[in-house]
């Protein structure tokens, strides 16, 4: 069987323990497992990391054709600069007691969460790097999506298809967002300073990506400003610096609106019915319209 798509789905799948949290953030791996073995149905090639166990798992439900198996460890993800700046904040009471809901979050009681989730656009890029695929597109698909995007738009609908009318630059999914104090713990003001504007969205780390060529550009833009933020102390999570990249970078940046529930499915729905609009935090148009 000849797969020819041109769009390469990119994912990872790892043990956090989060089946160990309190109700309400709590999740098990099971239900994870679940989730993903409907995404492994779909048609794209995909590259995944993950550990032996999971690459067993996907052997089950993947052909070597269109899959790329990653072997990657946990561990990896102590293994870079980043991931001690991390342990201080999170463990710094000035930071989780900053609003309520951070105390018991993932953010906040998992080692790794973090770690892990600020590390995709890094998993993204090894993706472009050692891809056998020859893809034009790449995207980074969350392992769990399924859990609130039903999995027929893939299987069924097969809306990545039509992705291409769509997708000239590096591209997220962004739904809109009051705030005064935080957004996902990261401090609101010194957010709207980086971003050189007032944040009213944020981009969603679910799915994201464009054009390979543009995904090196990406990645060395999010790692410049992970680590800075970091170094000075602050932090969200992933989508904190993928939101600012929105703000700061309009011109390599497109994205696409959802509603305020924050809820991927519209994205996926109007993908479905060829309604999406391409959109860019353009500062020249907002000038212009001050005039």
């Amino acid at each position: 069987m000849k797969f020819m798509s041109k769009i390469t789905l990119v994912t990872g799948l790892w043990d956090l323990g989060r089946g160990n949290l309190t109700e309400g953030w709590s999740r098990s791996f099971e239900q994870y497992l679940d989730k993903f073995k409907q995404l492994l149905k779909v048609d794209e090639n995909m590259i995944i990391f993950g550990d032996e166990e999971l690459r067993s798992f996907v052997k089950e439900y993947r052909v070597s054709e269109n899959t790329q198996f990653i072997l990657r460890s946990l561990d990896w993800f102590r293994l870079n600069d980043y991931y001690h700046l991390i342990q201080d904040i999170r463990n710094n009471p000035s930071w989780y007691n900053q609003v309520d809901w951070l105390t018991d979050s993932t953010q906040a009681k998992l080692e790794m969460y973090n770690p892990l989730v600020m590390s995709k656009m890094f998993l993204l890029h090894d993706a472009k790097i050692i891809d056998r695929f020859d893809s034009k597109y790449m995207f980074w698909i969350d392992a769990g999506l399924t859990n609130t995007i039903h999995s027929r738009y893939f299987t069924h609908d097969k809306v990545l298809n039509n992705l291409e009318k769509y997708i000239s630059k590096f591209s997220f999914v962004c739904f809109p967002y009051k705030a005064s104090t935080e957004i996902h713990g990261f401090e609101y003001n010194k957010l709207n300073s980086i971003a050189g504007d007032k944040v009213n969205k944020v981009a969603r780390a679910g799915f994201f990506g464009g054009p390979k060529e543009s995904i090196s550009n990406m990645n060395s833009i999010y790692y410049g400003l992970l680590l800075s933020t970091l170094q000075e102390g602050y932090m969200g999570t992933e989508e904190s610096i993928f939101t600012i990249m929105t703000y700061k970078h309009s011109d390599l940046i497109n994205y696409f609106e959802i509603e305020g529930n924050g809820l991927m499915g519209k994205f996926f729905e109007d993908l479905k019915n060829y309604n999406l609009k391409v959109k860019s935090e353009s500062k020249i148009s907002k000038k212009l319209s001050a005039l």
